[in-house]
């Protein structure tokens, strides 16, 4: 699989969502056409029953993922993206 990566014409952006509260998702149950995650807590609480991943708190994983990318020798920076303007609507 490691072969297969490395030669993979794909490189991730680097953002997308994390969610520093939860470690796994154990269980997905539907119940009435309702979907429900059971999920491993971080903190040792337990287990947590959620129905709906926006209410939970997030981040985004940023620099991390094309770090650990560039440590793994699956990819190369060709560019860097520096905005200047970032609108939210």
């Amino acid at each position: 699989m490691y072969h297969r990566l490395k030669n993979a014409n794909i490189v991730p952006h680097g953002t997308g969502y994390t969610f520093p509260e939860l470690l796994s998702v154990l269980e997905v149950k539907e119940i009435d056409k309702k979907r429900y995650f059971v999920v491993d807590m971080q903190n040792a609480v337990g287990q947590k029953i959620i129905d709906n991943p926006r209410e939970i708190p997030y981040t985004f994983r940023g620099q991390a993922v094309v770090l650990r990318s560039l440590e793994l020798g699956l990819c190369e920076i060709a560019a860097r993206l520096i905005p200047e303007y970032v609108l939210k609507v």
